[in-house]
């Protein structure tokens, strides 16, 4: 039994001394109002990990997505083919503001008519901005918090764990 409590009381300070960054999905909806596409409309979704952006922290920055998935206009787009310009949490951990696309830079976002491109912007903008390669459009934007969050593996390992000695510890009790 020494073994078995020497065994948990590793397994818990190694799951405790062990910083893992949360994942926060957010999934979006952009409509065009105006430009070649007006009435277009695309949905997707974009994460980035606590760790980096804190709750109460803002981040103005590249490379802040972990996560993208969205496709307009035929294109598919990946954090390797857009980026961040910033996001900002509230203490709370609710996103304040959020700004990327493809031509983003820390603190800005930009679309130009040359070429094929995007940006979005939440908070308390709400908007999408793009281009099609010929001309500039404007659109709309909504953002909500993917609620369903999954449980870490190191915690369902732990628990996993737990459970497993406790069976033990009953099991040897018993016999």
């Amino acid at each position: 039994m020494k073994h078995l409590t020497a065994i948990f009381a590793l397994a818990c300070c190694a799951s405790i001394s062990t910083v893992q960054a949360t994942p926060i999905i957010y999934d979006f909806s952009v409509t065009a109002t105006s430009g070649n596409l007006a009435g277009f409309s695309a949905t997707g979704s974009f994460g980035f990990d606590d760790t980096v952006i804190p709750a109460g922290t803002n981040n103005s920055a590249t490379s802040l997505l972990s996560f993208l998935d969205f496709t307009w206009n035929g294109i598919a787009y990946t954090p390797s083919t857009a980026n961040t310009g910033a996001i900002w949490r509230l203490a709370d951990g609710t996103l304040s503001f959020a700004m990327f696309g493809t031509n983003c830079f820390p603190s800005v976002c930009s679309v130009s008519a040359a070429s094929e491109g995007w940006n979005f912007r939440t908070g308390s903008l709400n908007d999408f901005s793009y281009s099609d390669g010929q001309a500039i459009g404007f659109g709309t934007a909504t953002a909500r918090l993917r609620t369903a969050q999954v449980p870490e593996p190191a915690s369902l390992a732990l628990l996993g764990l737990g459970l497993g000695l406790m069976g033990y510890a009953r099991q040897r009790r018993a016999s």
